[in-house]
């Protein structure tokens, strides 16, 4: 085992700039973890974060995950105090349009061989950065090949930015729903902190749960326990000319926040119609465009979020993910590909063994998502 490290300070900004497009050229197998169509009924969860905030990940790519930010904490009377889920922001949900067969969302498409051809997802944990691509084919029998990239931003800690690229084997319009997430409140919630352990596995138990059996490979065995917290929406809007969505909320007896988020179209796409979707679980843009086959239609998402004592309100930070926008998206990538090439520019080297170099790649992958200099903890 060798510890590596490099002193990048010695050499000149442009030298590094090649060294970090070398690396993007061809990436270390040590740091990609990557599922096929063999993986999809053993799907673990991944995340992606910055050490401000995060996500977690889900198979296609487009769905809407659990996520969290720094220091946002629930503490709910008479329960122990748990990070509050702040609303998903991952998801962009696509359909092929109506048809005789009905109407089928990309999201509510069980999983399979049929609907989810030449399916791969990697985890890039040298870029911090997901990928996934597949052919999805509906009941209606009409195909896209869909490529999906998303990342928090490790140069711009408020940020993320989820793109989705569409080519539809046909022509007609579609529908593309770019939401943000509003979790219920967790159900059942006990009062941990005023019961006995035999009490707490008495309430479970009532609750037809139990903590000695995950209900499945991804489920941990505690989480009939071990929930997240809750975050009640204050305000929330959405404006359908300028394709974006803001709200303010606040933890269980905890610190303020906000998020938002700016949709980006194709330049050369003019939507067919545009709608707000507010409701009690969801705020989102559905979109209708016009597409023609064999032609790729690049969509992205631009998020922004913050909280009390770092960051400001829904204004301030609605601004930031329309600045992003205004960015663009390959701008946003490298400069975070950037930032994470200086972080590993620390690691551990092990020789003559890939499986154990992937492991080693990994934990500190996590340690590095988790952790970053100068988070406060109010």
């Amino acid at each position: 085992m060798r510890v590596r490290h490099h002193f990048v300070s010695r050499m000149s900004a442009a030298a590094v700039c090649c060294i970090a497009f070398a690396a993007h050229a061809e990436t270390d197998p040590s740091f990609l973890l990557t599922a096929t169509s063999k993986d999809l009924d053993a799907y673990f969860p991944s995340y992606l974060a910055n050490g401000y905030f995060s996500t977690m990940t889900a198979p296609r790519g487009t769905e809407s995950n659990l996520a969290y930010m720094v220091a946002f904490m629930d503490y709910a009377k008479d329960d122990i105090s748990r990070p509050a889920a702040i609303p998903g922001w991952t998801e962009i949900d696509y359909s092929t349009g109506k048809s005789t067969a009905g109407e089928f969302w990309l999201n509510q498409v069980k999983l399979g061989a049929k609907a989810f051809r030449d399916y791969s997802q990697t985890l890039n944990m040298r870029d911090a950065m997901l990928s996934t691509a597949y052919r999805f084919t509906d009941d209606s029998r009409k195909s896209t090949d869909i490529r999906v990239t998303t990342f928090v931003s490790q140069a711009s800690a408020h940020l993320a930015a989820t793109q989705m690229a569409i080519t539809p084997d046909f022509s007609g319009t579609v529908q593309l729903s770019f939401s943000l997430t509003l979790w219920a409140p967790h159900q059942p919630r006990f009062p941990i902190r005023t019961m006995t352990g035999d009490e707490m596995l008495s309430a479970v138990a009532a609750n037809n749960m139990t903590v000695l059996e995950p209900v499945n490979h991804a489920t941990p065995d505690r989480a009939p326990v071990w929930y997240h917290g809750d975050t009640h929406v204050l305000a929330k809007d959405g404006d359908t000319h300028d394709l974006t969505l803001w709200l303010d909320g606040q933890a269980e007896q905890g610190l303020s926040m906000a998020q938002a988020a700016a949709i980006g179209l194709p330049a050369d796409l003019s939507p067919a119609d545009v709608k707000l979707v507010k409701n009690q679980y969801q705020l989102g843009v559905l979109v209708s465009v016009p597409v023609q086959r064999g032609k790729t239609y690049t969509f992205t998402k631009y998020v922004a979020v913050a909280r009390q004592n770092w960051g400001g309100g829904a204004k301030e930070t609605l601004a930031l993910a329309k600045a992003a926008r205004q960015t663009g998206f390959d701008q946003l990538l490298e400069e975070h590909r950037k930032a994470w090439y200086q972080l590993w520019q620390s690691d551990v080297v092990i020789d003559g063994d890939p499986q154990v170099q992937q492991a080693v790649h990994s934990d500190l992958y996590y340690l590095l998502s988790n952790s970053t200099v100068g988070t406060a903890w109010p």
